[in-house]
């Protein structure tokens, strides 16, 4: 009997840490994603930026050179 309670409560506990890792693992890989999701945003805004830098410095430079 008690040994049958003993394995009902191990197994219990075991079934408990599995739900908690399950839930710790999700966490994880969500954070990663939302990560992995801003970074790219960001690096898109970048490169938008850039390129709107560059178009506008070209622009520049070619009314200097139509103007010389």
């Amino acid at each position: 009997r008690v040994a049958e309670e003993t394995a009902k409560r191990e197994a219990e506990e075991a079934a408990k840490r599995e739900a908690e890792d399950a839930v710790k693992r999700e966490a994880e890989e969500k954070a990663k994603r939302e990560a992995e999701e801003k970074a790219k945003r960001d690096a898109d805004t970048n490169a938008q930026r850039n390129a709107e830098e560059k178009a506008k410095r070209d622009a520049e430079e070619k009314i200097k050179q139509e103007a010389a």
